[in-house]
């Protein structure tokens, strides 16, 4: 019994793995060299509607958002490689920030496990929890909200899923509540394995430990 646990185990997770294929490009933002625009070093602005920046993405909405990376002066760290994007850019203050879109190849009916990394700094929004909105399938508009205030530089991982609507579907992020800063990073995308891989799989491992057990006998 305890040889037959282990190996649906195995066969559980080396289906998982096998269906973990990254569906995001540039999903941290490190492809390119950031050419600051402004005056803050390590710091470039881009602007809506700019599609060839940023490896992948479209920036969206109507203001800007910053590409940040090492040697910028917020004292801000990425939370996967050197760069992260600020969703609210240099307009900020309260409004609502700009953000990306990226567009995905999926199957219609399939499930998919988004994550990402969401910013936050004490520095920039003074204690209080920023936020940004999230668009992927049947997943619209999820406002999703940082839950740590109170650190110079900090990130939370966030993993949802959803479930897409046709051959393409279009992963979005949104600038939502803050004073000065809103961060993005480590975004993926990845297929959720079929159960009938993972039985497969399963079913050929049992019958290889059902196997072992009549040599051994």
């Amino acid at each position: 019994m305890k040889l037959k646990s282990t190996l649906l185990a195995v066969a559980l997770a080396m289906a998982a793995h096998a269906g973990a294929t990254e569906l995001i490009t540039n999903g941290s933002f490190e492809a390119g060299t950031i050419v600051p625009n402004h005056s803050d070093a390590g710091s470039q602005q881009l602007l809506s509607g700019d599609s060839s920046t940023l490896a992948g993405w479209t920036v969206i909405g109507g203001s800007d958002i910053a590409w940040i990376g090492l040697g910028n002066p917020y004292s801000l760290n990425a939370s996967d490689g050197n760069n992260f994007l600020d969703l609210t850019g240099w307009h900020d203050n309260n409004s609502t920030g700009a953000g990306v879109k990226q567009t995905i190849a999926t199957t219609a009916g399939a499930t998919y496990v988004l994550s990402f990394d969401i910013g936050n700094s004490i520095n920039y929004n003074y204690g209080i929890n920023d936020s940004l909105f999230v668009t992927a399938g049947s997943v619209v508009g999820q406002q999703v909200w940082t839950t740590v205030n109170n650190q110079a530089s900090s990130w939370e991982h966030v993993t949802m899923t959803f479930v897409a609507s046709g051959a393409t579907t279009d992963v979005s992020f949104g600038g939502g509540k803050a004073v000065w800063y809103i961060g993005l990073d480590n975004v993926s995308v990845t297929a959720v394995p079929e159960p009938s891989s993972a039985l497969m799989l399963g079913a050929g491992l049992l019958g290889m430990g059902a196997w072992l057990r009549r040599r051994r006998g």
